[in-house]
C-alpha cells in the first residue's frame, strides 16, 4: 500500500524527554529523574523520586505499585499477575530488559477441560498454570524475535485474546474493526474538533492508542499521552499503532502522574463507568487540563440496561451532570453523534435531550467546558477514519470477482459484535461491487476525490502502518 505523500510531514511527536518531564510521582507528586539502562528496543531504565523507583520499559514508564500483569476485560480480575514494579526495576538495573518485557506480557494458557479438571481435584491448578506459562512464553518469544519487520498488531490482538487466553476472544475482531465502529465514530465526531496547541492531549484508558493515531497524524497535528492499567495494550500502541504518541501505566484510582497544567484536553472513551473513584478522576482532570475541553466519552446510563459493569459504577444522566458540573457540561447522545460525525455536522447542534427522553438512551457523552471545543475538521475534507494508510475495510470478507471488478460481503464474525456495533448496518454496505482501478487510484492518490468517496462509503480506511496484516487491495 501506498501512503499519503503529506502523512510523515503531518505527524508531530512529543519528545521522550519532555514527556519525562512531565511526569511526576503518583504517591507523594515529587519530581522523577531518569536514568536509562541498556535495551534493544526503545529506552528503558528507571525513574526516581523521594519514595519510590518506577520502571521505563521500552519508551512506557509504568507508574503504579500494583503488579503488572494480563487483566480480563470481561470483569478486571487479573489473568496473569505479573512482576511488581519493584521486580522490574531489579531486572532492568540487572541489564534484564528482554526478560523484564516478556515477565509483563506472558499469561498462562488455557487447556481444553482445564478447569472441570482442576475443580474435580484431578489436575492441579499450578501445574496447569506453569505449563500454559511456558507455551505461551514459546509463542511470545517467537513473536518478540521478528517484531521487527514482520509482526503488525493485529497479531497482538489474535495473541492476546485466543480461546485458551482467559480473556474475550471477541476483542480480536473489536480492534481490527476500531477504526470503523460506531463507538469510535461518535467520539471522533468531538475529538476531531479539539484545538491545536502546544501542550498535548491526554487520553485516559486508551488502549491501543487509536485517538492517538488520529490525533498525532490528522492535518493539524497535537502531541498526545495515553494512560492505561494494561502494560500489553499501552505497548503495543506504542510500537504499532501510534508511535508518535507518548504512553504511561497506571492506575487512575490514584492520582494521575502528571504535573499541574499539562495537557491541553482530555478524552476518556468507554471507560469512566468502570472506575473505582470517579470523583478523584474528575478533580485530577481539573488539575492536569484546567479550563480546557474534557470529553467523557460513551457513559452509561444506569437507567437502561444491562448495567455495564454489572458492579455498579455507571449513573443516571443527572447523577453525571451533578458530579461534572451542571454549569460547565454539555451533555450529547451516542445514538446521534455517529450520525453527526457521517453528516459533518457539530453535536453541538442537535436539540438537547432532558428528563424522560434520556431514559432509552444507553450511552451518553459529556463535554466539561465545552466552550473550549474551537477546532475544526480537518480542511481537506476528509474524514478522521480516513487518516492513515488507506487500506481496504476490515469488516469486508471478498467473496468472488468480476471482470474488472470484485465482489464483498459484511457480515459481523460473532453474535457479541453484532450486539455491540449494530449501528454498522446503517453505513456500511452488506454486499458490495468495487472497480479495482477505483480502488488503485484512490490508494495511489489519498488526496484525491476517489479516496475521499471511498473513504465517505466506507470501503477504505486508514490504519497505522503497521496495523493490519492483509491490508492490500484484492488482486
Amino acid at each position: 500500500m501506498i501512503s499519503s505523500p503529506t502523512e510523515k510531514q503531518r505527524s508531530v511527536a512529543l519528545d521522550f524527554d519532555r514527556f519525562i518531564a512531565m511526569l511526576r510521582c503518583p504517591s507523594c507528586a515529587g519530581a522523577l529523574a531518569f536514568t536509562e539502562t541498556d535495551a534493544r528496543n526503545g529506552r528503558s531504565g528507571v525513574l526516581a523520586c523521594g519514595c519510590t523507583r518506577y520502571p521505563v520499559l521500552e519508551g512506557v514508564p509504568i507508574l503504579m505499585k500494583r503488579p503488572v500483569g494480563i487483566i480480563s476485560h470481561w470483569d478486571d480480575t487479573d489473568i496473569s499477575q505479573g512482576p511488581m514494579a519493584a521486580e522490574l526495576v531489579a531486572m532492568l538495573e540487572a541489564g534484564k530488559s528482554d526478560e523484564a518485557l516478556a515477565r509483563c506480557l506472558v499469561f498462562p494458557r488455557q487447556y481444553p477441560g482445564q478447569r472441570r479438571l482442576v475443580k474435580a481435584h484431578v489436575w492441579p491448578a499450578e501445574l496447569g498454570n506453569r505449563a500454559g506459562l511456558l507455551q505461551t512464553r514459546k509463542k511470545l518469544d517467537g513473536l518478540l524475535a521478528r517484531r521487527s519487520s514482520d509482526v503488525f498488531a493485529e497479531d497482538l490482538f489474535r495473541f492476546f485474546y485466543t480461546r485458551r487466553s482467559a480473556n474475550n476472544p471477541f476483542l480480536a475482531e473489536y480492534f481490527l474493526n476500531r477504526f470503523v465502529l460506531p463507538r469510535y465514530l461518535s467520539a471522533m465526531s468531538l475529538v476531531q474538533r479539539i484545538p491545536s496547541s502546544d501542550r498535548p492531549i491526554l487520553d485516559i484508558a486508551c488502549g491501543y492508542g487509536n485517538f492517538g493515531h488520529f490525533l498525532t497524524r490528522r492535518e493539524r497535528p497535537i502531541g498526545a499521552v495515553g494512560i492505561d492499567f494494561n502494560f500489553y495494550q499501552i505497548w503495543g500502541a506504542k510500537h504499532w499503532v501510534a508511535p508518535d504518541a507518548q504512553f504511561a501505566c497506571c492506575d487512575v484510582s490514584q492520582p494521575l502522574p502528571f504535573v499541574d497544567g499539562a495537557f491541553s484536553a482530555m478524552i476518556c472513551s468507554d471507560a469512566f463507568m468502570l472506575f473505582p473513584d470517579q470523583a478523584l478522576l474528575r478533580d485530577e482532570v481539573h488539575r492536569v487540563a484546567p479550563g480546557r475541553p474534557q470529553i467523557y466519552a460513551r457513559c452509561g446510563n444506569v437507567d437502561v440496561g444491562p448495567p455495564n459493569p454489572p458492579t455498579g459504577g455507571e449513573r443516571t444522566p443527572d447523577g453525571y451532570l451533578e458530579l461534572f458540573g451542571r454549569d460547565r457540561t454539555r451533555l450529547v447522545r451516542d445514538s446521534q453523534t455517529w450520525r453527526d460525525y457521517l453528516l459533518r455536522r457539530h453535536p453541538y447542534e442537535a436539540t438537547e435531550l432532558t428528563g424522560p427522553e434520556l431514559r432509552w438512551e444507553k450511552y451518553l457523552t459529556f463535554v466539561v467546558h465545552p466552550e473550549a471545543l474551537t477546532g475544526e475538521p480537518d480542511a481537506s475534507g476528509m474524514l478522521p477514519h480516513g487518516v492513515g494508510r488507506l487500506t481496504f475495510n476490515p469488516v469486508f470478507d471478498l467473496v468472488g470477482r468480476e471482470g474488472d471488478s470484485i465482489r464483498t460481503e459484511f457480515m459481523f464474525k460473532s453474535p457479541w459484535g453484532g450486539y455491540e456495533d449494530a449501528d454498522m448496518m446503517c453505513y456500511t454496505p452488506r454486499w458490495g461491487r468495487f472497480e479495482r482501478q477505483k480502488l488503485q487510484q484512490a490508494v495511489a492518490d489519498p488526496s484525491g476525490a476517489a479516496a475521499r468517496d471511498l473513504v465517505d462509503r466506507f470501503v477504505l480506511v486508514g490504519l497505522p502502518q503497521r496495523y493490519r496484516r492483509e491490508a492490500g487491495i484484492p488482486a
